[in-house]
């Protein structure tokens, strides 16, 4: 999966969680009310991960609770990163893999 694949405008960040003995990082989201199919929260799994780069202002992003966290999300022309646009930061994962489960 690559992230232009998934539109992620106005999802909200619900969580980040690290796992640093397995080196992976998921983040959960939810869509916010947007017409999917495969369903409403999903969780995107990055695999062995080399580096996680965060910076967010957390009153900011409060603020958009309402609106959505994720501007959009773009991969590196080679794959190995991927860049997640915040309405009030960024986040930056250098992996092996990406992939996404939905949930209901």
């Amino acid at each position: 999966m690559i992230p232009e694949d998934v539109d992620l405008h106005d999802a909200r960040l619900i969580n980040l969680a690290v796992d640093y003995a397995r080196k992976t990082v998921s983040l959960k989201v939810d869509m916010m009310g947007k017409d999917c199919t495969q369903g409403k929260l999903a969780t995107i799994n990055f695999e062995n991960v080399e580096q996680l780069s965060h910076i967010g202002n957390l009153v900011e992003l409060h603020k958009h609770n309402f609106a959505g966290h994720i501007s959009y999300w773009k991969a590196s022309l080679d794959h190995k990163i991927v860049y997640i646009y915040l309405a009030a930061g960024c986040i930056a994962i250098a992996s092996g893999s990406v992939g996404i489960t939905w949930e209901d």
